[in-house]
């Protein structure tokens, strides 16, 4: 997930691309916008495949308990970032 990322960073600080530009090609119906969000749900899907094993193994839970475990805690990751980035 972070390479994406890197690579916008360091076409926005290089100057080929503004943020506002990244933005409005990202806000565009199309590919690019149907690919970005394939690519967050991806993301979001893994997070919470590896928080349920980290749940599971660490806590010694069982699938059944660690599954709404791992959902919680990216919830609560998620609004942590909504909260103090956004």
């Amino acid at each position: 997930m972070w390479v994406p990322e890197s690579i916008l960073t360091v076409t926005i600080l290089a100057g080929f691309l503004t943020q506002a530009e990244f933005i409005e090609i990202l806000t565009r119906p199309g590919f690019l916008q149907v690919l970005f969000n394939v690519y967050q749900f991806i993301a979001m899907a893994w997070f919470i495949v590896l928080f349920t094993i980290a749940a599971r193994i660490s806590q010694g839970l069982s699938w059944r308990k660690a599954i709404p475990v791992a959902v919680l805690a990216v919830a609560v990751v998620g609004v942590l970032i909504v909260v103090f980035i956004r």
